[in-house]
C-alpha cells in the first residue's frame, strides 16, 4: 500500500486521502497558473511597486524631513511594513473574494463539478492559489524594502522575519473571511465589497468606540490591532502570541464556516 493510500482521515461523510491532498496541489497550481494569465496580478503587481517607489522616493526627496526618523534598520523597515497590510487587503479582494463566487458567474462549476475531484480538494486548493500569490507579492515587498535599508544603513533589522511571519498570518485571516464571502455570494463584485468593508472599516469603527468606551483598554482580539503588529513589532513590545491567535481565529473560523457552506452548494 503507497503513501498516498495509506494517508486518511475520516470524520462523519467527510473523508481526506492523500491523493485529495495530491489534486489540491494540482487545482492550486491550475489556480495560479490563471491569476498569472489575468490582469488582476499585473494590476496587484503594479499597486505594490507603487507603495514602494513612494517609500522610496518620499524620503529621498525630503531627507531633511525625514533623515532623522529613518535613522536605523528598524524604522526603515518599519516605514515599509506599515503598507504591508493594505497591500494583502488587495490581495485577498483581487483573489480570494472572487475565487469561488467566480465559477458559478462564470458558470465553470459545470465543468468543475463533474470532474472526479472531491469539493474539499477544490475548496483548499483555490484557497492554496490565493494564500501563495499574495504571500510571493509580500515577500518581493519584504525582500525590496531589505534592499532599500542595507542601501541606507548597510543592515536589515532581524525582526524583519518576525514580521514577515505576522504578514503569513494577516494574509491567513483576510484570504479566509474573503473566502468566505465568496462562498456565500452571488456576484464577485458583492464579495469584493464586503471583503474590503469589513476589513477596513468594522475594525477600525469598533476599535474607536471601545477606546472612547474604555480609554487604554488591550483591544488584542480586534482585527486591525492584531495586523498592526506587522509593523509596531519593530517599534514596540508585542504580545505575538496574542496576536497570531487573534489572526488565526479570525481565518480559520470564517474559512471552515465556507467549507462548509460550499459543500452544500448544488451545482
Amino acid at each position: 500500500m503507497s503513501l498516498t493510500e495509506s494517508f486518511k482521515f475520516r470524520r462523519g461523510k467527510v473523508s481526506i486521502t492523500g491523493d485529495d491532498l495530491r489534486q489540491s496541489l494540482v487545482i492550486a497550481k491550475n489556480e495560479m497558473r490563471k491569476f498569472l494569465r489575468g490582469r488582476k496580478i499585473l494590476l496587484f503587481i503594479l499597486l505594490a511597486a507603487l507603495f514602494l517607489v513612494i517609500d522610496i522616493a518620499l524620503p529621498a526627496f525630503y531627507w531633511e524631513e525625514f533623515g532623522t526618523f529613518l535613522s536605523t534598520p528598524e524604522a526603515i523597515m518599519s516605514w515599509h511594513a506599515s503598507n504591508v497590510s493594505f497591500i494583502v487587503l488587495l490581495g485577498a479582494v483581487l483573489f480570494a473574494s472572487f475565487t469561488i463566487v467566480s465559477e458559478f458567474e462564470e458558470r465553470t462549476y459545470l465543468l468543475l463539478f463533474t470532474r472526479p475531484v472531491k469539493k474539499t480538494a477544490i475548496f483548499v486548493g483555490k484557497f492554496l492559489a490565493c494564500y501563495v500569490i499574495t504571500l510571493l507579492v509580500i515577500l518581493a515587498f519584504y525582500g525590496v524594502s531589505a534592499v532599500h535599508s542595507l542601501v541606507l544603513e548597510g543592515a536589515v533589522t532581524s525582526k524583519t522575519f518576525t514580521s514577515i511571519g505576522m504578514s503569513m498570518a494577516y494574509i491567513f485571516a483576510l484570504s479566509g473571511l474573503a473566502v468566505f464571502f465568496s462562498c456565500i455570494s452571488k456576484k464577485g463584485s458583492i464579495s469584493a465589497l464586503m471583503t474590503f468593508f469589513l476589513v477596513l472599516m468594522v475594525p477600525q469603527i469598533i476599535s474607536v468606540i471601545l477606546m472612547v468606551v474604555q480609554p487604554g483598554g488591550d483591544y488584542w482580539y480586534l482585527l486591525n490591532i492584531a495586523g498592526g503588529s506587522i509593523s509596531s513589532i519593530f517599534s514596540s513590545t508585542v504580545q505575538i502570541s496574542k496576536a497570531l491567535i487573534t489572526l488565526f481565529l479570525w481565518g480559520a473560523v470564517p474559512l471552515v464556516l465556507g467549507w462548509l457552506i460550499f459543500l452544500r452548494r448544488e451545482a
